[in-house]
């Protein structure tokens, strides 16, 4: 939101406790090599369905559910990691408004599309800080593919919320899938790196289908 003299850039807090039980839920379900330690799930998979299905019933509302415990070090590593990285790139998009304000847009989509496109730019500049934290090994291949998928895994989360509160939509917003394509072709990384972005991705949108219909 604009302020007297800049921009004023908020996290919703309902939307911050939602992407980590969501990171909580997927990484405890997966068996993954993290450095030098390999691990199997913590939760199964229809568990973790079932919880996310609870999480994107209750986003706007004020009964926010408890993030469960991870046991595993790795597990809780990783989701942190994870954690963090989606509420970067939301930022990076909302701050990708701010740099796009006072441009020329033909449409709303336009808006937006340019604030992914300036916001990938500075998430990008964020990926050194993981390499470095405690929680990552140097170099580690997952933290890098993790990187590159969670502006996506955040597309898919839009979509879902949009399908399940659909008077939360607004139709200023492109289709997640469209801004998460355009999102894909300005993807830099090795190829290793992408393959398994794409790996971890599938494996997301796999762990987070709803068990339950979308509601009416």
């Amino acid at each position: 939101m604009p302020t007297g003299s800049g921009h004023l850039v908020l996290l919703h807090r309902g939307l911050a406790l939602f992407l980590y039980r969501t990171a909580v839920l997927f990484i405890g379900a997966c068996s993954f090599r993290f450095g030098d330690e390999r691990v199997g799930p913590v939760f199964d998979e229809r568990f973790a369905r079932t919880e996310f299905t609870n999480n994107l019933e209750a986003i706007f509302t004020d009964q926010h559910r408890s993030p469960l415990q991870l046991g595993s070090a790795p597990h809780l590593k990783a989701a942190l990691a994870l954690t963090e990285m989606l509420e970067s790139w939301v930022l990076a998009h909302e701050l990708g408004h701010v740099l796009g304000h006072g441009k020329t847009f033909k449409t709303s989509h336009e808006v937006e599309f340019s604030a992914d496109a300036l916001g990938l730019e500075l998430y990008r500049a964020t990926l050194p800080t993981y390499l470095q934290h405690e929680c990552a090994h140097h170099e580690d291949p997952i933290i890098r593919s993790m990187h590159v998928a969670a502006p996506h895994m955040f597309f898919h989360l839009a979509l879902l919320i949009e399908l399940f509160h659909p008077q939360e939509l607004e139709d200023t917003h492109p289709h997640a899938y469209e801004r998460s394509r355009r999102l894909w072709s300005k993807t830099a990384g090795d190829d290793a790196t992408i393959a398994l972005a794409r790996q971890i991705l599938a494996a997301f949108v796999h762990t987070t289908a709803p068990n339950r219909g979308i509601m009416p």
